[in-house]
């Protein structure tokens, strides 16, 4: 059995999103509603935001 915390690969996740923003620019996370699971949070990573070039 672990001692970490059952949220912290969560905070681990959040964080890396938020070095990757820092070193690619923001890429906005997106809240998703999801009414009939009010004890979770999903965010979903708008990649529309920085879209790839076409080639």
């Amino acid at each position: 059995m672990t001692s970490e915390h059952p949220n912290a690969w969560a905070a681990d996740a959040i964080r890396r999103l938020r070095a990757e923003g820092r070193a690619h620019g923001p890429t906005p996370l997106r809240p998703l509603p999801l009414p009939a699971l009010r004890d979770i949070e999903v965010y979903l990573k708008d990649e529309s935001a920085h879209p790839t070039p076409a080639a």
